[in-house]
């Protein structure tokens, strides 16, 4: 073999190896985007059970799916009965969701108590809260796991924090409550079965 194809021939095979890590590197990305999107659930939660983790606790303490729900007594006015209740589009249903965290752990500070909460259907579509409709039912203030923003939550005080989901009817009864969790050592995903 000569000088000049022994020289093409690396050619080729570095321009090979090249394309097979960058395809490597790809597959790699591509892995750890689907795992950001669809990740895996640390801990499956049955109804009335309680999740710890890093030093709180997580339990999901009301989940309630209707057409309307109550509106918050701050919005209602007195004289119009008419304005006592915040509707659902044609077609979905409102879904409350309480959960009450509790700071069980001193050293862990409460402003780290990271969550992000999503529903979930069987054929895995999610839903996030509706802030055309949220903030006018009827609900616990605090609408984050650092809790409420006008106070720190205590050591061993639970408090509650409500969220409301606006789905497809068809769905309602089908659904389980995701918490994503982050601000610890590490990311982790609870799922809570309402029923």
């Amino acid at each position: 073999m000569t000088a000049r194809r022994r020289r093409t021939l690396t050619r080729w095979l570095l321009c090979l190896a090249a394309v097979v890590f960058a395809g490597l590197v790809g597959l790699w990305q591509a892995q750890a985007i689907w795992d950001f999107r669809r990740p895996a659930v640390d801990q499956s939660v049955g109804p009335g059970e309680t999740a710890v983790e890093e030093g709180v606790s997580y339990r999901l303490a009301r989940f309630a799916h209707a057409p309307d729900l109550p509106t918050a007594p701050s919005l209602r006015d007195p004289s119009d009965d008419s304005d006592d209740l915040v509707s659902a589009l044609g077609g979905a249903e409102l879904v409350l969701v309480v959960l009450s965290v509790e700071r069980r752990d001193p050293a862990r500070d409460p402003k780290s108590v990271f969550c992000d909460v999503t529903l979930r259907d069987p054929a895995g579509r999610t839903w996030r809260t509706d802030g055309t409709v949220d903030y006018r039912v009827d609900k616990p203030a605090a609408v984050s796991c650092t809790g409420p923003v006008n106070r720190t939550p205590k050591v061993g005080v639970p408090f509650e924090v409500g969220l409301v989901f606006q789905v497809p009817a068809a769905v309602a009864d089908q659904l389980t409550v995701r918490l994503r969790l982050s601000g610890g050592q590490e990311r982790r995903v609870l799922e809570f079965r309402p029923r």
